[in-house]
C-alpha cells in the first residue's frame, strides 16, 4: 500500500510541478493485446495501439475539439521466462503515423516480479531502437515501476477488481537530440476470468523537460487482455 501512495503522489507532483505550462492535449488510446504460452517457460504477445487526439490548447478558455489520428502500433514480443518472478523478452514494432509516415522498433526488456500480501510490484528495464526512413536511428532507456493490488481480498480472483498504478521515466536520443520523459498512470480493472481481463485507465505524460516548452498528454486508454494457454 505504501508502494501505491508513492507512486499516487509522486504522479501529482509532477502534474503541480509542471501545471504553470502552457502546451497540452488530450486523447483516446484503445489497445488489444493476446498472449499465448508456447511451453512453460516460452510465451508470445501480440498488441495494436490506436492513438486518437481529440484536444490541443495553450490554456483551459482556448480548448476546442481538434480531432487528428495520431498513429497506430502493431508489436510482437517473444519472452522467456528464466525464473518464476524474471523475464526476458525481444519485440518488435511497427508504426503507421496519421499522415502515412511508418517507422520500424527493436525493442529488449528485463522484467522482475515481486509479491506481497496486498499488492504485486513490477520492475521493467527496456531498451529500444526506432528506425525512421531517411532519418536518424532514436535510442530510449525506460525503466517503469508499477503495482497492483486487489479491491476484493487478497488476491485477484476471476470475476473482480483491481487497481494498478505506474510511474515510467524515458531517456532518448536521436543524433544530437536528447529528450526526458515521464509517464504516469493509474488503472483500475476487471479479471473477468482466466482469459479476459478489461483495464480503463488515465496516462498522464509530460515530455520535453531538456527543452523549451513543456507538454502535458493526457490520454483515456481503454485496454482488452486475451491469455491463451
Amino acid at each position: 500500500m505504501r508502494t501505491i501512495i508513492f507512486l499516487i503522489a509522486f504522479g501529482l507532483l509532477v502534474i503541480q510541478a509542471s501545471a504553470q505550462e502552457r502546451e497540452f492535449s488530450e486523447g483516446f488510446i484503445p489497445e488489444l493485446t493476446g498472449s499465448f504460452a508456447v511451453s512453460d517457460n516460452f510465451s508470445v504477445t501480440g498488441k495494436v495501439e490506436s492513438m486518437h487526439r481529440t484536444h490541443d490548447y495553450s490554456s483551459f478558455a482556448s480548448r476546442t475539439w481538434n480531432y487528428s489520428h495520431e498513429g497506430t502500433k502493431f508489436q510482437t514480443f517473444v519472452a522467456y521466462s528464466f525464473h518464476p518472478l524474471w523475464k526476458i523478452a525481444g519485440g518488435y514494432q511497427l508504426e503507421i503515423e496519421g499522415g502515412g509516415v511508418y517507422s520500424n522498433r527493436a525493442i529488449q526488456q528485463v522484467s522482475f516480479v515481486q509479491r506481497t500480501t496486498l499488492l504485486r510490484l513490477g520492475h521493467r528495464l527496456r531498451t529500444d531502437q526506432t528506425f525512421y526512413t531517411g532519418g536518424a536511428v532514436k535510442y530510449r532507456l525506460r525503466y517503469r515501476l508499477s503495482s497492483e493490488f486487489a479491491l476484493e481480498g487478497r488476491s485477484v480472483d476471476p470475476g473482480e477488481m483491481y487497481m494498478t498504478a505506474s510511474n515510467e521515466l524515458l531517456l532518448s536520443t536521436k543524433s544530437d537530440e536528447e529528450g526526458l520523459e515521464n509517464r504516469f498512470a493509474l488503472a483500475l480493472g476487471h479479471y473477468l476470468n482466466r482469459q479476459h481481463q478489461f483495464e480503463l485507465a488515465l496516462d498522464y505524460r509530460t515530455e520535453n523537460y531538456l527543452e523549451k516548452g513543456l507538454q502535458h498528454n493526457l490520454w483515456l486508454v481503454a485496454g482488452w487482455y486475451m491469455g491463451f494457454n
